[in-house]
């Protein structure tokens, strides 16, 4: 083989290993993004709960319900 052969192939093996990377790269990105909406969702819903209870024990306190 020649070395002219053998110095795209290295190239091509590269940048083979660069695509890799970057889709590595993406597919981690778009779990911590998936897993920050799914917090921030949950942040949302407890502080609903919070407030919901907060204006049932209200409500418990002024008479208004059983």
């Amino acid at each position: 083989m020649s070395a002219i052969g053998a110095v795209p192939t290295r190239g091509f093996g590269r940048e083979r290993a660069a695509i890799r990377i970057g889709r590595a790269l993406v597919s981690w990105g778009e779990r911590r993004e998936r897993l920050e909406a799914e917090r921030q969702a949950l942040y949302r819903r407890q502080a609903a709960a919070e407030e919901q209870a907060t204006v049932r024990v209200a409500a418990v306190r002024g008479q208004l319900l059983p």
